[in-house]
């Protein structure tokens, strides 16, 4: 694995984060792996059934009753943004631990 390089930008790789470390193609660098389409669509598919559900138990009720702040769309971001996030770490994670 050493003396490989990231096939997209030349930088050393993550290990095959974000991809499958079968040939030298796959290997990404940090930035690459977390825009490879299948950790990103993965990430906002679990980002949008988590984020929606923790949404509607945090927030819902405040957007109802139309107490939206900038307070409650900041809070309603990271509530996206965190399972996002958490998923492409995941993802990334199992993906250098296998190879």
């Amino acid at each position: 694995m050493r003396g490989l390089v990231a096939a997209y930008c030349g930088r050393v790789p993550l290990g095959g984060a974000g991809a499958r470390p079968r040939d030298e193609q796959d290997f990404r660098c940090l930035r690459h792996a977390i825009v490879y389409p299948r950790v990103r669509d993965r990430a906002l598919r679990v980002a949008l059934v988590v984020g929606t559900i923790l949404f509607a138990i945090n927030q819902l009720d405040v957007v109802l009753r139309g107490g939206v702040t900038a307070l409650v769309v900041g809070k309603v971001a990271l509530t996206y943004a965190v399972p996002y996030a958490v998923s492409t770490y995941s993802a990334l994670e199992v993906n250098r631990l296998r190879s």
